[in-house]
């Protein structure tokens, strides 16, 4: 049996732990599957992705998402040895250090941490995501940061932009003397307290496939490149806020990209496999225009206001269908003459190739087994219909990603309900088991208004943001925003203003100032 067989035997027993390698070098695949992961994690695991290494013998090592949480109990058997002892470490008495570590600069616990004793610093500064702040304390969790790289490269024109742009991220998350007393008093007294060497110097870029450049140059609308100017705009907005207030901006700046450019790519897979199945049955060729308007945002992902839950569910199960669809094709066309060389040469690379592939496609029908191929497409879903449902697996991980990064953090802790204020998502009623819908938090909309003020020259107003909202898949209009929350949020803060003069009518206000338009 050759390598090609006996890849395809696995994926027909397991379809969810293999995929086709052409698939898996492709934009349909996520370069790391998102999983659980809490809003403050995101921001954490960047820290480590970027500059947060470990000296070890010598050697300076990435802190890996596994190594967190090791981290953590090392530093607070150090904090229990010194509270007997009442030994002095840092500048702060051993009392106040605790103090600080268990009240100033913790984040509080899910429900379900309750009876956890683990350390949970909120990450306002690199060395705390040395010691908190992973998907999961044990086993090998995913890594976030390696997701916000695939975003970055994505997101920009070239590699030469995207490792620019990774750089100016590595110093802004850097700790100098421009940042506020606060944050640099921490990063010395943690330094003293940390059982290891922790240092804090630049990672470079991860390296991103070729593909990449020929997808920036094809002109589809996606998520990822909104973020990446967004990303710019709060980067510039360091320098008129204090750290805490910053890090807070950029937590909700990165929870909205990555939570965006998931909800693309689970679209582009059921998409492409509906065209495709179209052109198996007999229908014509879209065209280049057509394929990357499909793969586009187009008419994005949901509705303000809209509850998400079901959307949530019905997008994971797309992405399955379309995922096991879209492999199978792969795996099928290999055995069909006139298409398998163009099956190895990257079909999914850019919309121009998808539309060559397409059309070869479309003139080997006669040569491809489609009911055969549908056959084994069913008997693949129902391997195991738990995975297939999205209740188990990686459609049950894309939600998991989607409701616990995008949602308000819940709290039964006295006096931190409301510590998240960064969510997209929030519950439509006051009780526990109220329906989950797209709202936002304050700070989320203080940073969505900055980034659209930012944005050009001139007068914004509420058709801008609109038009804003819509680059990450989300659709209100104009007209639906002063009945709606997003209006009363942005009155409330004192964001727009009144101005029967506007086309767009009301004027948006630049939260932060006018400065970062400067540079763009």
């Amino acid at each position: 049996m050759s390598t090609d067989e006996t890849l395809f035997e696995n994926f027909l027993t397991d379809p969810y732990k293999t995929t086709h390698p052409v698939y898996k070098n492709s934009f349909l695949a996520f370069s790391n599957a998102p999983g659980y992961a809490a809003p403050e994690v995101l921001l954490a695991s960047l820290y480590r992705a970027i500059g947060l290494k470990k000296s070890d013998a010598g050697v300076d090592k990435r802190i890996s998402e596994s190594d967190v949480g090791k981290n953590g109990t090392k530093l607070a058997k150090v904090i229990d040895k010194h509270r007997k002892s009442g030994k002095k470490r840092g500048e702060l008495s051993v009392e106040g250090w605790g103090r600080v570590i268990d009240e100033v600069v913790r984040s509080p616990k899910q429900p379900s941490q309750r009876n956890k004793r683990a350390i949970q610093l909120t990450p306002i500064i690199p060395t705390c995501a040395a010691f908190s702040m992973a998907a999961s304390l044990k086993g090998h969790p995913w890594n976030p940061g390696s997701f916000i790289e695939s975003c970055i490269s994505l997101g920009e024109a070239t590699r030469d932009q995207a490792e620019a742009t990774w750089e100016q991220l590595f110093e802004c998350l850097s700790v100098s003397d421009d940042d506020d007393v606060w944050a640099q008093f921490l990063q010395r007294e943690l330094e003293e307290w940390s059982p290891d060497e922790i240092k804090w110097s630049f990672s470079n870029l991860k390296e991103s496939p070729e593909w990449m450049q020929e997808w920036q140059k094809a002109g589809v609308k996606h998520p990822a490149a909104r973020f990446v100017k967004d990303l710019k705009h709060v980067m510039l907005a360091k320098n008129s806020l204090t750290r805490r207030q910053w890090t807070t901006v950029l937590e909700s700046c990165l929870r909205n990209g990555l939570g965006s450019h998931t909800l693309w790519v689970t679209k582009c897979n059921r998409n492409l496999y509906r065209i495709v199945d179209d052109v198996l049955n007999g229908g014509d060729v879209p065209s280049i225009p057509n394929i990357v308007e499909k793969l586009s945002t187009e008419n994005g992902f949901w509705t303000y206001e809209q509850a998400v839950g079901s959307q949530i569910k019905k997008l994971a199960r797309e992405y399955i269908y379309g995922r096991i669809g879209l492999n199978l094709l792969l795996y099928r066309a290999m055995e069909v003459e006139p298409l398998k060389e163009l099956a190895q040469r990257l079909p999914f690379r850019s919309p121009t190739s998808i539309h060559t592939f397409l059309t070869a496609l479309s003139k080997a029908r006669s040569e491809f087994d489609y009911s055969s191929y549908q056959l084994a497409f069913e008997n693949t879903l129902e391997t195991d219909p738990r995975k297939t449902s999205a209740k188990a697996g990686v459609g049950k991980n894309l939600e998991e990603f989607l409701r616990h990064s995008l949602g308000q953090r819940e709290t039964h802790e006295k006096g931190l309900e409301s510590y998240d204020q960064g969510y997209l998502f929030s519950r439509k009623g006051a009780y526990s088991r109220a329906p989950w819908i797209l709202a936002f938090g304050p700070v989320m909309t203080l940073t969505l208004t900055y980034c659209c003020a930012s944005e050009g020259t001139g007068v914004r107003t509420v058709k801008d943001l609109c038009n804003h909202l819509g680059e990450y898949g989300i659709r209100i209009s104009p007209d639906e925003v002063s009945n709606s929350r997003l209006g009363l949020s942005l009155r409330t803060l004192g964001l727009v203003l009144d101005s029967p003069d506007a086309e767009g009518g009301m004027v948006i206000i630049n939260p932060f100032g006018t400065g970062p338009r400067d540079g763009m």
